[in-house]
């Protein structure tokens, strides 16, 4: 018997064969801290924006490093 979870991947899986080309790939998180943490971010302010003029200030930490050269 298939659990909840395994039915919703499944439900995925056929959704994404149907699109045709898209493509899927794992990144760890550490690779990927500044959309991981506006994924955080944005489960607290579900009606917010983000734009580069309003950036929470939460998010600054993770955001300057990837500006600088």
């Amino acid at each position: 018997m298939i659990s909840s979870f395994g039915s919703v991947i499944q439900e995925c899986k056929a959704l994404l064969m149907e699109l045709g080309n898209v493509l899927i790939y794992f990144v760890r998180r550490s690779a990927n801290s500044v959309a991981h943490s506006f994924a955080r971010a944005s489960s607290f302010y579900l009606d917010r924006t983000f734009s580069m003029g309003d950036v929470l200030t939460e998010l600054l930490p993770c955001l300057v490093p990837e500006f600088k050269i």
